[in-house]
């Protein structure tokens, strides 16, 4: 069923984008064309290229919408003094891991991504950009909370990149075995094994 329609150029372009990656999590990127977009819109193809000039426009659309509300969520949370840094870290898996779980489509997705980095370019450098934003974010987090003594004094770029890592490996046992990977509550499994090894201990740490 074509989602409803909307108003606001947000909503539209947000209807747009969900469209978008219901055909790509379905067919893959290349077998994906822009009639099967505006079919699964509900919109005009008008519509569809007032926002988007390409199918390659929206692929990478959906790669900085993704990643932009999960560095939104880290960069929220890293406001919250009231918070620990270890308990700030389980909240941002939390959230994190409770968006997953509300988009099936995006092991699939992720997939696509991987893939395609792989033939262009402009995709790699994409992801690259970002995944280097999370990383920074998720390294002043971890360095937060070394500097106030709730983490070890470890590498915290190092420790960032093993958890994005974790969090990669998941989506891609996700898209194999669907049904034996329970999101959200993996999400904050994968944290308490990253914050045990960070936490620091009486007796083993300076």
């Amino acid at each position: 069923m074509a989602p409803p329609r909307t108003n606001t150029t947000e909503d539209r372009r947000t209807q747009i984008l969900q469209a978008a990656m219901a055909c790509f999590a379905r067919q893959g990127y290349h077998r994906t064309t822009m009639d099967d977009i505006v079919h699964e819109s509900g919109l005009s193809k008008g519509s569809l290229y007032w926002y988007f000039k390409s199918k390659k426009d929206l692929f990478l659309a959906i790669i900085d919408a993704w990643i932009s509300d999960i560095n939104r969520t880290l960069q929220e949370l890293s406001q919250m003094e009231e918070m620990t840094w270890t308990d700030r870290l389980r909240r941002a898996a939390e959230l994190i891991a409770m968006d997953i779980a509300k988009q099936r489509d995006f092991a699939s997705l992720t997939m696509e991504f991987w893939a395609e980095m792989q033939q262009d370019e402009q995709v790699r450098e994409r992801l690259v950009r970002i995944y280097n934003e999370t990383l920074d974010v998720l390294q002043r987090f971890i360095a937060a909370g070394i500097k106030a003594g709730e983490f070890r004094p470890i590498d915290p770029r190092a420790a960032a990149a093993v958890l994005i890592a974790a969090f990669d490996g998941m989506m891609l046992q996700w898209s194999m075995m669907p049904d034996q990977i329970k999101w959200p509550d993996l999400g904050q499994s994968i944290v308490d094994i990253i914050i045990h090894g960070l936490e620091r201990r009486k007796g083993h740490d300076g």
